[in-house]
C-alpha cells in the first residue's frame, strides 16, 4: 500500500496493490484507516482506498464503495439521521456539474 496526501483537498489517499486487492481490510490497516478517517472527518478530510481507479470511501464505521473515481472528481458527502436510511451518502460529482443529484 502506498499512502499519499492530495494536495488540494489535503484527502488522504491510499493506493492498493491490485494484486492483493483485499489487504486494506486486514489488521492492523483497516482499524488505522478507520482512526485516520474517526479524527479527520470533523475537518472535512476524507481517507479513500484506491484498487486501481475504483474508489472506497473509508467512514469511521463504515466504508462507501464510490466506484471509479478521476482526480477532477468533487466527493460529496451528506449525513442521514432518518432512520432505515444509510448513515452516510457519498456520491463523486464529475467535473463541470452544477448540481446534487436527488
Amino acid at each position: 500500500m502506498v499512502i499519499t496526501i492530495f494536495p488540494t483537498t489535503e484527502f488522504i489517499y491510499v493506493q492498493v496493490d491490485p494484486g492483493t486487492p483485499g489487504a486494506w481490510l486486514k489488521q492492523p490497516y483497516y482499524n488505522d484507516l478507520q482512526l485516520w478517517a474517526k479524527n479527520n472527518l470533523p475537518k472535512g478530510i476524507h481517507v479513500i482506498v484506491f484498487v486501481n481507479d475504483i474508489a472506497t470511501l473509508i467512514m469511521p464505521d463504515d466504508n462507501v464503495l464510490l466506484g471509479p473515481m478521476k482526480p477532477t472528481d468533487r466527493l460529496v458527502l451528506r449525513t442521514s439521521s432518518r432512520p432505515g436510511m444509510p448513515k452516510y451518502q457519498a456520491m463523486l460529482l464529475p467535473v463541470g456539474a452544477t448540481s446534487l443529484p436527488g
